[in-house]
């Protein structure tokens, strides 16, 4: 059974398409993004109370004389993560690195290899300093991709939150939260790109395409019998499940943080 040769009809609206998605996928790339996002990047707890308590209970941890209960060891990381600068006058408050309402920061160390550029360590030594339960970090300069890092010693940590008012920026997000709502943004972006491309297609070739799609592609057999209106409403149904799908994650990502 020989092939039917692509129409010459579909080349055009399909190049037109393409050009514009192109387009679309350029700005989105180069577009502004302004964010700030954290990460434990390492937690453990330096004695352990629920195993053999019998033991542990009358042992005591001295810190320059000072007792510390129940002491954690936590290492962050907070920096730029997205593609423009953050100024120091971008911040209305400080950086707050929240350790919970009953914890104690006992004492905190800038890890040198682990912040960069390098000259942000001798920036970041001036700029903090430890506020009850709290590492409170003044404003400095933040490019694109620099990131800080702080070993802190905490009694009786209870999680972290990063607090602090920064211009463009809503939240400050944990970093894995963050790497998921990227990825269900891409997922929806795909899915706006494609349904714009068949926009397109559809408005330029309303009586021909159709038929080209069942005689000239290879799961056009598939198409014979089906009503020319659902030809092109199964496309927009897919999409709009997309949508749907994305706000019911989205949502869920919210109440998760």
């Amino acid at each position: 059974m020989s092939e039917t040769p692509f129409s010459s009809s579909l080349l055009a609206p399909v190049l037109t398409a393409l050009a514009i998605i192109v387009a679309v996928v350029l700005y989105l790339l180069q577009r502004e993004r302004r964010e700030m996002s954290y990460l434990v990047s390492s937690h453990y707890r330096l004695l352990s109370l629920e195993e053999e308590e019998s033991i542990t209970r009358d042992i005591q941890i001295l810190f320059k004389s000072k007792e510390v209960k129940d002491p954690h060891l936590v290492v962050v990381q907070i920096g730029n993560t997205g593609n423009k600068p953050i100024d120091t006058k971008d911040f209305s408050t400080p950086l707050n690195l929240n350790f919970g309402d009953e914890a104690s920061v006992i004492d905190y160390e800038i890890i040198k290899e682990e912040t960069k550029p390098p000259n942000l360590y001798t920036e970041a030594l001036k700029a903090t300093s430890i506020q009850g339960n709290k590492i409170s970090i003044s404003p400095i300069l933040m490019n694109a991709e620099d990131r800080l890092a702080i070993k802190a010693l905490v009694a009786i940590f209870q999680g972290l939150t990063v607090e602090g008012r920064i211009l463009g920026i809503k939240k400050i997000r944990e970093r894995d939260t963050l790497e998921s709502h990227r990825a269900v943004r891409k997922v929806v972006h795909i899915a706006d790109i494609v349904a714009f491309g068949w926009v397109i297609i559809c408005t330029l070739m309303t009586s021909e395409l159709p038929e080209i799609l069942r005689t000239q592609t290879v799961w056009g057999g598939l198409l014979y019998g089906v009503p020319t209106p659902l030809v092109f409403l199964a496309p927009a149904f897919a999409y709009a499940l997309v949508r749907f799908s994305y706000r019911i994650i989205h949502r869920s990502l919210q109440k998760s943080e």
